[in-house]
């Protein structure tokens, strides 16, 4: 760039010639076998076909290329900044007039969906039902299929993929060392569920199940005759995943996070999201395509534990400290800001050594989750989270071709109905191993739960679709139709959650058992003595000693009151 260049007729190349080095430049955009770059100084030249490395080898594997891939495949929103070069190549900046258009269709689309945000919280509220699928009927609605209000959808997508963050790194959040230790109880259900579910569909398409399905329903046999084994796999890793967006707001809600089903779904849904960052480095050699070299899968692997392992120590050491020097300024402001960087900025790093984001917004989450600032964390987060995420919702209802279903409805609801049915029904028989195998093997009615929870598809199943279709192992139209068939699955989350809570129900009654809050009530009436006339006094500082003492002192603290022998009257927590 701005160097002044000569044309040699005879050699049919340009030389150029700037301070410090001179550069000979093929015309026809062809380096020829042998080229040098190398500084105008005759006494310093050097060849680079002339240098030699003892590890000449290593150049040879394509780590650079392997990166290059993971990084974009795990990137949701990547494939949309494919077709401007511009914003695609971070060493040239994007022209004023750029990035005023980009700014205003970003700030467009932002009050559109703080619009719909207000409209689906009543409507939800008003109708009892969740806003989740409030967010994904908008998103149809005004999406590309829809009435195309969308200014920036390219951007808006990069926008919702922080929801996820922000969702994860919320859950890290809750995972004290206890609960931890818990999750990794039922880290072999997860690999059986991964393991089985994959192998269940995989034979279910190679074995005839559609072609039998349309014997007795009207299907498109275009889209169902699937016989290449390369493609099944692929369909069925993709069916495998299941939906953290969805399933951790459900838990929620109903309050199945401390409950043996909700840390087991909690435990197989990050194991899934790990699985994702191994699963596309090796899908283009399970195809036959692209750059894959084991020893390159192997740098990768150990480039991303090791790595990732370092990142987790260093920040285990510093993070507490960090945010104990921000809380002393006092300044809310600033503590945000640590906040939303943390989450994002670890999101970052773990992409960086290849893994997803999401898989480091949680273990940031973790790595708070025992220190004195996580209840502060989690409210200075929860505004971003809950708005961000109804961003990711409507992108995805956004891809919802309502054309496409319409015109093929038996094929889609038959491929949703039979994807919830064979997870289910896997997910149910992984649970039932004997217990010597299995010693934290799940009750029945907690199996029934965790079953109907894990049965949609996941998001992660779009990244998984969109590198097929680059490797050519899918055809286009067969990748929208499964785009659709997830997201019907993704969107019935909440009804099979209300699913799982009736059959689990209905499961424990026909035992003789007592299910849902029966049995945590059982378990306190059991296990626990509650003192009915009691004073917790949050926080042991000066003024909680002084109400502790004039308590202590009152009369109405002397008489029995039927309370148990043994219980405290007063208790104070320090919050230090």
């Amino acid at each position: 760039r701005n160097q002044k260049c000569t044309h040699d007729g005879m050699n049919n190349i340009k030389r150029c010639g700037g301070k410090d080095r001179t550069a000979v430049i093929p015309q026809h955009g062809h380096f020829p076998s042998s080229c040098s770059i190398s500084p105008a100084s005759s006494s310093s030249s050097t060849s680079l076909s002339d240098t030699t490395a003892p590890l000449d080898f290593l150049t040879h594997i394509p780590f650079k290329e392997l990166s290059s891939q993971l990084s974009d495949a795990l990137d949701i929103g990547a494939d949309f900044l494919s077709d401007s070069e511009t914003l695609g190549n971070g060493a040239s900046s994007i022209p004023e007039a750029e990035t005023s258009i980009v700014l205003e269709s970003v700030g467009q689309d932002l009050l559109l969906f703080l619009f719909s945000s207000v409209v689906v919280t009543l409507g939800s509220s008003a109708l009892g039902t969740s806003p989740i699928l409030g967010y994904l009927i908008f998103g149809a609605l005004l999406g590309p299929h829809g009435l195309d209000v969308f200014a920036n959808a390219k951007a808006d997508v990069e926008l919702g993929d922080f929801g996820i963050l922000f969702l994860l790194f919320s859950e890290g959040l809750e995972v004290t060392t206890p609960r931890l230790r818990k999750l990794s109880n039922y880290l072999p259900l997860g690999f059986a569920q991964i393991s089985l579910t994959t192998g269940v569909i995989t034979a279910a398409i190679l074995l005839g199940a559609p072609q039998f399905l349309d014997k007795l329903l009207p299907l498109d046999e275009g889209f169902i005759d699937i016989r290449n084994p390369t493609e099944a796999v692929v369909l069925a890793l993709a069916g495998t995943l299941s939906t953290s967006a969805f399933i951790f707001p459900v838990l929620k809600e109903r309050g199945w996070e401390g409950d043996d089903a909700g840390q087991a779904a909690t435990s197989i849904l990050l194991l899934q999201d790990l699985f994702v960052a191994p699963l596309l480095v090796v899908m283009p050699f399970v195809v036959g395509q692209g750059p894959t070299d084991f020893a390159a899968i192997g740098f990768l692997t150990a480039k991303a534990a090791l790595g990732f392992g370092v990142v987790m120590y260093v920040g285990s050491l510093l993070l507490q400290r960090i945010f104990g020097i921000v809380a002393q300024t006092r300044n809310t402001e600033t503590f945000v800001a640590l906040s939303l960087l943390v989450s994002v900025g670890m999101g970052a790093v773990a992409k960086g050594l290849g893994l997803t984001d999401t898989a480091g917004a949680f273990a940031a989450g973790v790595l708070l989750a025992n220190t004195n600032f996580r209840a502060q964390i989690q409210a200075d987060v929860l505004p971003f989270k809950g708005i961000l995420l109804g961003i990711f919702f409507m992108d995805a209802g956004s891809l919802f071709d309502s054309d496409l279903v319409l015109s093929e409805l038996p094929t889609v609801l038959t491929g949703a109905i039979s994807l919830i049915a064979l997870k289910a029904l896997t997910v149910a028989a992984a649970t039932r191993v004997p217990r010597w195998m299995e010693p934290n093997r799940l009750d029945a009615n907690d199996a029934v739960k965790l079953a109907f929870l894990l049965s949609g598809g996941g998001e992660f199943a779009f990244v998984v679709l969109a590198l097929a279709e680059k490797l050519d192992v899918l055809p286009k139209d067969l990748g929208g139709l499964l785009t659709a068939i997830v997201l019907i699955t993704m969107a019935v989350t909440p009804l099979l959650g209300q699913v799982a809570s009736v059959a689990s129900e209905a499961f424990a009654a026909s035992n003789g058992e007592e299910g849902g809050d029966g049995t945590i009530r059982q378990s306190l009436d059991e296990e626990s003595q509650v003192a009915e006339d009691a004073v917790v006094v949050c926080g042991y500082g000066e003024v909680g000693r002084e109400v502790l003492i004039n308590l202590g002192n009152s009369n109405h603290f002397d008489a029995d009151d039927g309370i148990p022998t043994g219980l405290p009257r007063l208790v104070a927590f320090d919050t230090k």
